[in-house]
């Protein structure tokens, strides 16, 4: 039987990588899987005699299968290769393997080769991703300061925990996670921005326009357009950053719109139009904050799931069809006037007491 070399696909991955730069991400991995290939590919054996435990070979059962060419083909087998070609097909080739930057290599050396030797399309991207360090230390059972995030979830929440892994680190990049950056984060993003607009918004509309979303005037003043511009916008810089897993960038986007509905809040003063008794004016503010605030829910849905249904179901919309057809649902303007807005509740209550112990050993 002959066998595949890997180094005859030298010719391949060079014209792989230079039609589609973008296979390995971030750059820094490429150019470290870039610097294997040149140095000169080096053939490796699926099978190992001196391994200890795995998966027989074939007629062979003192060899064992190497423990990384095995365990890359679990991406086909589990959708069906080679015996179910229509669920195989509907899922591969996968749009990204999403890799630590410890594994890189085996992702885009030995899995590209293994799947050109079987004639079957490469995934279309390989993310390398990197990794947390615990006070400038790698966490690791062996050195005792491993978190659990059991507890820090029963702490802050799964929704508030997953927001600050994201947003708050490089994830391209290595890390330091601590829980006193998690409390700040935790504090000036979600309880401080994003909370207080919810609040001080479903307020006002309660004690301006009796908890009912107001229907909008059709003049836009200058005061509006910073907002109105921001929301626009959003969706394409949304999606751009998610597409390059940029995820700091992506909400970061969100963020910023948020915190011009706390600006615009200062700026256009509702309670002066209120007292002015200028009501078209302030019936126009007041939706512009709501559909901010309705945005705002819809883009942190993919990885704040149980905030959005909260903060839609306190602008009066606890069933949101509208999400099942994003992007659709990033467009400006689909509060309906007139629907009852509830009562304005904490999304995220301030942490004012200190963290728990850090890195408790495990």
């Amino acid at each position: 039987m002959k066998e595949e070399k890997i180094k005859a696909y030298s010719k391949e991955y060079f014209s792989l990588l230079e039609k589609h730069p973008d296979f390995i991400q971030p750059e820094t991995r490429r150019h470290e899987v870039e610097n294997v290939i040149r140095g000169g590919l080096k053939d490796i054996s699926v099978s190992r005699a001196t391994a200890t435990w795995g998966i027989p070979f074939p007629d062979d059962p003192q060899h064992l299968i190497y423990v990384w060419f095995d365990a890359l083909i679990n991406y086909i087998s589990a959708i069906g290769f080679p015996d179910r070609k229509d669920r195989f097909m509907k899922y591969w080739p996968a749009q990204v393997h999403v890799v630590g930057k410890d594994i890189t290599r085996f992702h885009c050396v030995i899995w590209p080769a293994m799947l050109m030797s079987a004639g079957l399309p490469l995934p279309e991207r390989v993310f390398g991703h990197g990794f947390l360090s615990l006070k400038g230390e790698k966490i690791s059972k062996t050195r005792g300061n491993v978190l659990d995030p059991v507890a820090l979830v029963n702490t802050y929440g799964a929704d508030a925990l997953r927001y600050v892994l994201l947003i708050g680190n490089n994830f391209s990049g290595d890390s330091d996670f601590t829980e006193t950056g998690l409390v700040d984060l935790y504090n000036s993003d979600l309880a401080n921005d994003l909370g207080n607009l919810l609040n001080r918004t479903l307020t006002m509309v309660e004690k301006y326009n009796a908890g009912r979303v107001p229907e909008p005037g059709v003049e836009v003043e200058a005061l509006d357009v910073p907002l109105l511009e921001g929301a626009r916008n959003l969706y394409a810089v949304f999606n751009a950053a998610l597409d390059g897993f940029k995820f700091s960038e992506a909400y970061g986007a969100v963020w910023a719109l948020v915190n011009l509905g706390n600006k615009y809040i200062e700026a256009t003063a509702p309670w002066a139009l209120f007292k002015q008794t200028q009501t078209v004016r302030l019936h126009t503010v007041l939706y512009n904050l709501l559909e901010v605030l309705r945005l705002a829910a819809v883009f942190v849905q993919p990885i704040m799931p149980g905030t959005t249904p909260r903060m839609l179901a306190q602008l009066g919309d606890p069933e949101p069809e509208s999400l099942q057809r994003f992007p659709q649902a990033a467009r400006w303007g689909l509060l309906p006037a007139g629907q009852l807005t509830a009562k304005a509740a904490p999304l995220f209550p301030r942490i004012e007491k200190e963290p728990r112990p850090e890195a408790e050993p495990h």
